[in-house]
């Protein structure tokens, strides 16, 4: 299941790109263990040079868990 929210309210998307995304799955691998993933991340773009991206995940399972967090900001020139 995935959700993407645009923080921005311009129907033409003449607007910088703002927005969120939300994630969570449930799966099963062949053993029959279950899994879930539980994701979350953004991005704000202050303007056409400058934009700013973060990002989590969550997995967890019977025999692992991980953990991840990437963050990056961009300068186009």
């Amino acid at each position: 299941m995935a959700f993407r929210h645009q923080l921005d309210d311009d129907p033409l998307q003449r607007d910088l790109n703002r927005y969120y995304t939300l994630r969570y799955a449930s799966i099963y691998d062949s053993d029959g263990y279950g899994h879930q993933q539980l994701g979350a991340s953004f991005f704000l773009e202050w303007n056409r040079r400058l934009s700013l991206e973060a990002g989590l995940a969550l997995s967890t399972a019977p025999v692992y868990r991980s953990r991840e967090f990437k963050a990056g900001i961009n300068y186009r020139w």
